[in-house]
């Protein structure tokens, strides 16, 4: 969906004048990250921006504590990384060769019969990781717990970007080279061009000054870059340009891991992108009636997914992020828009302005890979 930079309901007249349209032609080429993304239908409703995120369904879980091996059918208590209420009795774990099942949940305890279906028991070092099989119930079994959990809440905060216009009455009036005609007009256009290479550097890389803001004190928004910190992995450049495949496939699978398997978007610098697009090279099929070579990567398909590969070159050159479209949410808290300013002088005035924010939901389930 293109980047509109509008809300589906937002009304542009009563502030400013809508540039929407300007917004929409220029975010395909000035702004690749927004126009991947697109525009959250719904909009902030305070400068102070918060949203509700629910936990991932576990799939693996962490062991505080060692797990010894003892005889099939004896009891062991290990100590999750998460709540242990999200567990049910009943549920049938593996570690390695061997299967458990749980027979008591508290807040931080698990208690397990070892050697379930007559599985060989194992040990278990604290760290390690346990895999969820499936959930048993007996028949007839009553509801007796529950195993939702509580949504956290999630917060950025609104940045407001502007860009001024001051045009003279004489360069207003007067016939331009070029054919510009409209002096106002153009800047205006120049302007939205500017005000969205902005977005998009806050998009990927804003950082947050955690405050409301003041007539002192600027709000600014947390980017993709500083909220993705869960996986985060840092790689030597002549690695990556040696084997882009290797470790591009490394880094979604961690996210992948982690829950992430909606993953549709790779964002890369420039390096990172021009060294991704050489995996096509040896694949390139030409005729001599062609005009055109292309050694060009726009989508990595692997066992883990299709994902677009996006290039901004504003992210770091040698990174890249692996993410999911519909979880990172560029979200207008005032949609752009040019406003005038009061006449002084024989001069036009105005500016191009908007407050925009980021959403990103479970950045535990995404990726970071740089240099």
């Amino acid at each position: 969906m293109a980047f509109t930079g509008k809300a589906l309901y937002d009304n542009l007249t009563a502030y400013a004048e809508d540039v929407g349209d300007l917004v929409e032609v220029n975010a395909v080429w000035m702004s690749p990250v927004l126009n991947a993304l697109g525009t959250n239908g719904r909009r902030a409703t305070s400068v102070y921006h918060e949203w509700l995120e629910d936990r991932i369904i576990f799939e693996t879980v962490i062991s505080s504590t060692a797990i010894t091996s003892i005889a099939a059918g004896g009891t062991s208590y290990f100590q999750p990384s998460f709540s242990g209420l999200q567990m049910q009795v009943g549920d049938v774990i593996r570690n390695g060769a061997e299967y458990m099942q749980v027979s008591a949940v508290t807040a931080n305890s698990i208690a397990v019969t070892r050697g379930f279906g007559s599985s060989s028991t194992t040990s278990l070092a604290a760290g390690g990781t346990i895999q969820l099989v499936s959930n048993a119930a007996l028949e007839g079994f009553d509801v007796t717990v529950d195993v939702s959990t509580a949504r956290s809440r999630k917060n950025n905060y609104v940045q407001i970007i502007q860009k001024p216009i001051i045009v003279s009455g004489s360069a207003q009036a007067m016939g331009t080279v070029g054919g510009i005609g409209d002096e106002v007009s153009y800047q205006k256009n120049k302007r939205v061009q500017d005000c969205l290479r902005d977005l998009e550097r806050a998009v990927t890389m804003g950082i947050s000054t955690s405050t409301t803001g003041s007539s002192t004190v600027y709000r600014t928004m947390k980017g993709l870059w500083n909220f993705i910190t869960t996986v985060n992995s840092a790689v030597v450049a002549n690695s990556f340009t040696a084997s882009p495949d290797t470790y591009l496939n490394a880094t979604i699978r961690s996210a992948w891991d982690n829950g992430g398997r909606d993953l549709d978007l790779v964002i890369a610098g420039p390096t990172f992108k021009n060294t991704l697009s050489t995996l096509n090279s040896s694949r390139v099929q030409t005729t001599n009636t062609e005009g055109t070579y292309r050694n060009l990567v726009t989508y990595y398909e692997s066992d883990f997914g299709r994902l677009e590969i996006v290039m901004t070159p504003f992210l770091p050159s040698s990174s890249l992020l692996v993410v999911n479209k519909s979880r990172c949410k560029v979200t207008p808290f005032r949609s752009f828009g040019y406003g005038e300013v009061a006449k002084t002088g024989d001069s036009y005035k105005g500016m191009v302005m908007g407050e925009y924010t980021m959403e990103v939901h479970h950045e535990e389930t995404m990726a970071k890979l740089y240099v």
